[in-house]
């Protein structure tokens, strides 16, 4: 069983070659606060029936991801943009959820990878 990198290391190599370790660590504290934000409020807005506030909260967190090497959640956030973009609520809760979790074996990975970056 051949899985993909939870973050893709090309990605945290070039923030490294621009920044330093210091932008790195920078960058994975903002990525953590920011998309669990996210995320919340894209689950408020589901819940409510907005599928606009669907699209605004989870449009963010594909920028956001591509920059930290975080594939499958950037691409989970481009799933739900298109399917509260076509309105299509049923699918939404399932998404939305699986997002989370990819957020949170992401946000593992990026946690270890800063600890070793900040020494």
């Amino acid at each position: 069983m051949n899985q993909e990198p939870l973050i893709d290391a090309s990605a945290v190599a070039q923030i490294k070659e621009i920044g330093g370790n210091e932008l790195f660590v920078k960058l994975v504290d903002l990525f953590n606060d920011y998309v669990a934000g996210r995320i919340a409020a894209a689950r408020s807005a589901m819940e409510q029936g907005n599928f606009t506030g669907v699209q605004e909260a989870v449009h963010p967190i594909k920028s956001s991801a591509a920059n930290l090497g975080a594939r499958h959640v950037r691409e989970l956030a481009q799933q739900i943009e298109q399917l509260a973009r076509q309105q299509n609520a049923a699918p939404l809760p399932g998404r939305i959820a699986d997002l989370e979790s990819a957020f949170v074996g992401a946000r593992a990975e990026l946690q270890r990878m800063r600890s070793d970056a900040a020494g």
